[in-house]
């Protein structure tokens, strides 16, 4: 087995057991729907992740801070962190036809390779943002974000992923499907300074 394949091994059980614990801690009762399907992609067998949760404020505040890489950054700490591979900053607003290729790491300090997302579509009317990414570890990952409005002001935030990584996509899309919800827990967090 690769040396480099070992630690990629090490490095996600690492993080899928930190994601677990604390999932377990916090529990599913942020969450509106939450759901992980075999999903065929380009004829390979991939799976489909869908997070939903409400968030305490008006659409239109949180669709403001979807069109920014400084919230991917803020909802994805202490995970992962992103840096553009070319050292320069993060763009302030993701702009549709650009893609952003992109430094990967665990925790904030550990290097787990090169990953790219390209922005496919951004409607603001239909509060959706559509990209398609790649990297070193993984084939596909297709993400939507989709708002909508919800009872009493709030937001109902959706994330659907469709992954496929090869032989690593159990383990990739068990990391997901804990990450997007350590997402949407920041998210919810955010929010409520948002106001509604």
């Amino acid at each position: 087995m690769k040396k480099s394949f070992r630690f990629f091994i090490v490095i996600m059980g690492a993080m899928i057991g930190w994601l677990w614990f604390w999932h377990k801690r916090y529990g599913d009762h942020h969450f509106h729907h939450v759901s992980i399907r075999p999903f065929e992609i380009n004829g390979r067998m991939g799976k489909r992740l869908v997070v939903q949760s409400i968030l305490s404020c008006e659409p239109a505040a949180a669709w403001a801070k979807v069109t920014t890489p400084t919230l991917l950054a803020h909802v994805s700490r202490p995970l992962l962190g992103f840096e553009m591979r070319d050292g320069s900053p993060l763009p302030e607003t993701w702009q549709p036809g650009v893609s952003y290729p992109l430094a990967l790491t665990g925790l904030n300090f550990l290097p787990l390779g090169n990953h790219e997302i390209t922005v496919v579509d951004i409607d603001s009317e239909k509060m959706r943002l559509q990209s398609d990414e790649k990297g070193t570890l993984v084939n596909v990952w297709r993400h939507l974000i989709q708002l909508a409005p919800y009872e009493n002001g709030q937001t109902l935030y959706i994330d659907q992923v469709d992954l496929e990584a090869g032989d690593l996509t159990p383990f990739v899309s068990l990391f997901a499907s804990l990450f997007y919800r350590h997402r949407q827990r920041q998210w919810q967090d955010l929010a409520v300074n948002l106001g509604s």
